[in-house]
């Protein structure tokens, strides 16, 4: 799915999957086993190729139980409805907080993470033993730090505790009980600091971490627990490194033609040059399929809700002006987008008044696929310069300088020729609730929405306001339940998050 992610060491493609063992009492035939692999700078670089690898998945394995990170970050949200006319009834549960233990996509999601883990825990034991020139080390090292930070944060975004395994275990060390967030959250801290000191600040391959990624998502991890000073100071870093800028139209920043632009810190890479017998095979996305409108061949899911259509228009209201986000975030019944005039069916269908709309931001059309139109062109955008702006401007408010917020939310509303704030109108809360409002319509439908307002403690009054939210349960809803099947193998150590 990545152009980087080209080659899987046998030990890597072995984890998580059952083999008997008359399969494991021959010997290889002219292949590599971990006794031989792991040893120079090629076998160290597509170890941790193989590390990437999940980060692109959208099935650990089962494709008919495909999962994406919209399902929580945007349709869990007050920014989004599942959309569709049913055909994706499995996305459900998650916009009516109705999802349980039992659930395959969070399955195949915590099987994911792990995987990846076990891929950076497999390079960061090999490599220091292997002979692989130091700089190949220290390269290897440094993004599989970075990959290991960022699988365990999803993890704790989604379940909050979970167990924290740094090294490769062995068949007693398999049953693992939580490790408490905050200690997870250290060993994340730990990680991206060391990334940052070994990655370079542009790598020679798009997707490949830097030390500017590593940053970026230390603001992010330091943001969730209000370390303002260090989210500043980790923002400030990518900021001031020289490396990026804000792209002058926000329309090119999700163009396909635009990938890994100067705005991009970090995105996960994906191509539709499917070539039969050719690597790139299937390095596609599914996202477009899913998001595309369904007069265009899409299921039409992940659809803007009243609520964020709301929000602009409010925004439209106050300044007297359309914000020009709003246009590059919603396809509206009849527009015209790549030639093509969108007929929208979501209320129709839905019986969900207002809703009429269609993420843009993912938009692809047909006509753009090469081969099928279930291997879309569309990178995800994990991490960009204007979300580091308002990090800054967010921990800048928390730290007492309000000058420095209103600057930095500036920056990002110039960029769209929106009126800026002034210092004698915002102050106090309404300088919060200014920098949380600008976070909301620059990254709306970007998966980042339920994992805000659950940090911000504002999710149950929001979510439970919209018209798929109404089961959502203070207390238990902000994490997801972890799957029972990774209970039962447990023995009993891992314990469900409560109330499910």
């Amino acid at each position: 799915m990545k152009t980087i992610y080209k080659t899987l060491p046998l030990a890597a493609l072995l984890v998580a999957s059952g083999c008997n063992k008359k399969f494991l009492d021959k010997q290889p035939l002219g292949q590599s086993t971990e006794a031989s692999y792991y040893k120079t700078d090629a076998d160290m670089i597509s170890a941790v190729n193989a590390a990437y690898d999940p980060l692109g998945w959208e099935s650990s394995g089962n494709t008919a139980n495909v999962f994406f990170n919209f399902f929580f970050g945007d349709i869990a949200s007050d920014d989004a409805i599942a959309g569709g006319n049913g055909s994706e009834a499995r996305i459900v549960p998650y916009a009516e907080f109705t999802v349980n233990s039992q659930d395959v996509g969070l399955l195949e999601l915590w099987k994911k993470y792990y995987i990846g883990i076990y891929r950076t825990n497999l390079v960061l034991t090999k490599a220091p033993e292997s002979s692989a020139s130091e700089s190949t080390k220290k390269r290897v090292t440094g993004e599989a730090k970075f990959l290991r930070a960022f699988y365990y944060f999803k993890l704790v975004e989604m379940f909050g505790d979970v167990p924290l395994i740094t090294s490769i275990l062995t068949a007693d060390q398999y049953k693992q009980a939580k490790t408490p967030k905050s200690v997870i959250y250290s060993q994340i801290e730990a990680d991206l600091i060391d990334a940052t000191l070994n990655l370079p600040a542009v790598q020679g391959e798009p997707g490949r971490a830097t030390s500017g990624a590593a940053q970026g998502l230390l603001a992010r991890v330091s943001m969730f627990q209000a370390k303002w000073l260090q989210t500043k100071e980790a923002a400030e870093r990518v900021i001031s490194s020289g490396v990026y800028a804000l792209e002058t139209d926000y329309n090119n920043i999700f163009a396909v033609n635009n990938k890994n632009g100067k705005e991009s810190v970090f995105e996960i890479q994906a191509s539709s040059a499917t070539i039969v017998g050719d690597e790139r095979q299937n390095e596609g996305t599914f996202i477009n399929k899913y998001m595309d409108p369904r007069d265009q061949g899409g299921f039409g899911v992940n659809v803007p809700s009243p609520e964020l259509i709301k929000a602009f228009d409010d925004e439209a209201a106050k300044w007297g002006k359309v914000d020009p986000r709003k246009k590059a975030t919603v396809i509206s019944n009849g527009d015209t987008v790549s030639g093509n005039v969108i007929t929208t069916k979501n209320g129709e269908d839905l019986k969900v008044p207002g809703v009429n709309y269609y993420n843009r931001k993912y938009y692809v059309s047909p006509l753009t696929f090469s081969g099928t139109q279930t291997n879309g062109p569309s990178n995800q955008k994990v991490i960009r310069l204007a979300d580091v702006y308002l990090m800054a401007a967010e921990a800048y408010f928390n730290l007492g300088a309000d000058s420095m917020a209103i600057k930095y939310v500036n920056i990002v509303r110039k960029r769209v020729n929106m009126p800026l704030l002034k210092s004698a109108d915002y102050s106090g809360e309404t300088l919060r609730q200014a920098i949380w409002q600008e976070r909301r319509i620059e990254l709306a439908m970007e998966s980042l929405r339920f994992f805000d307002i659950v940090r911000q403690g504002r999710s149950a009054e929001l979510i439970k306001a919209t018209a798929e939210g109404k089961n959502f349960q203070k207390g238990k809803n902000e994490v997801f339940p972890i799957p029972q099947s990774e209970i039962d193998l447990s023995g009993g150590l891992l314990i469900q998050n409560p109330s499910y």
